[in-house]
């Protein structure tokens, strides 16, 4: 392997404030795909998620009555969460669920609420397309080939940002997904995206953890209902589940929330991300048909409960017990697929019922969320102060990666013990495919990258202020062909917000 390092240095003196296939499950070949196989499970993400700070409820979050039923999806007016919530989407034939459940979804409608959008997520300018982060994470020649861990959406809005739906259709031609090779070229678009972003991603540990009588669970629930500190609107969540291996029914016409989809079974091969908007304690399906046996000799069925129910002859009446929660055949978690509107059997318009049953057999992996950063206000415009304008070539953008570097001394040089590195996470090797940077010709690209935290975190003292500081951008070239693959670094610049 051969290590390539190109370095743009400026000095300046600033002073400012486990893979697996696709599969398609739509038995109807010219329909919408159903695309299985986009999440991918590894050692690494578990790490990733089990170093996750969990999520913070608050006294107040903890002691607002919980009601019955919440759905974050539905509401028309500003201040009810569907007016933030934006419609049900199809993801295409990509294995981009993750970046569907977390960018399309839970990113979209956080950040609508938070900034308390004028107009409602039906509009263009309030989405946020789902393969701009996609496509830096993916490691194939196929964009329909391969899928990504669930950190990946996570990470790129932390660290880049999402662009608006209206800037990725200006690149692209489709506000949603476009293609699955194509990396944005322009400063301008990419300095929107760093003030669509500054956000962290929490943990809800696991839901099937019994413990405290179910806390996580309850939790999630807290969180959905008012974001776990009283808020008036709740939060949403993602998480992986086995969509392969599924089986679906349709709730009884004569039960509540009859004629709509429910999820019977399903195993924990999980492979597809979706996104948790609600939940109803009064969901019930017949998961085992039961019967009870009166002093007549009449059999009567028993209905969906979350008891046993037994026929006490001595004192001619029922008794019920409590059932372990992995029996429950009442209440269950609103879920929003990005099928589109019209899979199993266009019964309920792209969403579907998860058993709470199902939760507490440990059928559900990596549930997470966006929550915002420090406090829970959300300018809309982020402190974005310093930032990098690159201009490079490449001919193989999955053989390189990038980081920046900072010092105040002006005649250190990189490697030197006092000049920091930072290298950004979505940019990491062998990633986005063999291909030139922009992925559809061989131009070079522009971009932005937003150095304002890594700038404070290390010029703290008051002193630094007045001294020139040196800006690195690197380029780290990793390969093994002979000789190396042509690379330039065009240009190199540095702004100050």
């Amino acid at each position: 392997m051969k290590l390539n390092i190109m370095i743009a240095v400026l000095l300046v003196a600033l002073t400012f404030k486990s893979y697996s296939e696709l599969i398609n499950l739509n038995p109807d070949p010219d329909g919408e795909p159903w695309i299985v196989g986009g999440y991918k499970y590894t050692e690494k993400a578990e790490e990733i998620y089990n170093a996750l700070p969990r999520v913070e409820i608050t006294e107040e979050g903890r002691n607002t009555e919980l009601k019955g039923m919440v759905d974050n999806s539905i509401g028309t007016a500003p201040g009810m969460p569907g007016y933030y919530f934006r419609p049900v989407f199809d993801q295409g034939g990509y294995g981009n669920c993750v970046h569907a459940a977390v960018i399309g979804y839970a990113f979209t409608y956080e950040i609508n609420w938070l900034r308390k959008i004028q107009t409602p997520a039906t509009e263009i300018e309030n989405q946020y397309p789902i393969n701009y982060s996609y496509n830096y994470w993916w490691w194939g020649t196929d964009g329909s080939s391969i899928g990504t861990e669930m950190h990946t959406a996570f990470d790129t809005a932390i660290e880049y940002g999402i662009p608006s739906s209206v800037i990725w259709e200006e690149v692209t031609g489709d506000s949603l997904t476009g293609n699955a090779i194509q990396w944005m070229s322009g400063y301008d678009k990419y300095y929107n995206a760093m003030n669509n972003r500054g956000l962290e991603r929490v943990q809800f540990s696991d839901l099937s953890d019994p413990t405290n009588n179910f806390q996580n669970f309850n939790d999630l629930k807290i969180y959905l209902a008012n974001h776990g500190i009283g808020d008036i609107v709740g939060g949403l969540a993602v998480f992986a589940f086995d969509m392969e291996n599924a089986r679906f029914r349709k709730i009884p016409p004569e039960y509540y929330m009859g004629e709509k989809a429910i999820i019977f079974s399903t195993d924990n091969d999980f492979d597809h991300a979706m996104t948790i908007v609600g939940y109803d304690d009064n969901v019930a399906y017949d998961f085992v048909v039961e019967y009870y046996t009166d002093d007549t000799g009449l059999s009567h069925k028993i209905p969906p409960s979350n008891e046993e129910w037994k026929w006490d002859s001595e004192n001619h009446c029922i008794i019920k017990t409590p059932k372990p929660m992995t029996e429950w055949e009442v209440g269950a978690l609103k879920i929003a697929n990005s099928w589109g509107e019209g899979w199993y059997h266009k019964i309920d318009e792209g969403f579907i019922y998860l058993p709470y049953r199902l939760v507490a057999q440990g059928k559900t992996s990596e549930v997470s969320a966006i929550v915002p950063v420090n406090d829970n206000t959300f300018p809309e415009t982020q402190i974005v102060d310093l930032t990098y304008k690159v201009s490079l070539s490449h001919d193989l953008r999955n053989k390189m990666a990038n980081s920046i570097a900072m010092t105040v001394d002006p005649n250190s040089e990189l490697g030197d013990p006092y000049v920091p590195e930072k290298q950004f996470i979505t940019s990491q090797a062998k990633k986005g495919g063999p291909y030139p940077m922009q992925g559809i010709n061989s131009n070079p690209i522009e971009f932005g990258l937003d150095v304002t935290e890594f700038y404070r975190d290390e010029f703290k003292s008051p002193s630094d202020l007045y001294y020139p500081k040196k800006y690195f951008f690197i380029i780290d070239d990793i390969t093994s062909a002979q000789p190396a693959i042509p690379n330039e670094i065009l240009s190199f610049e540095l702004y100050d917000h």
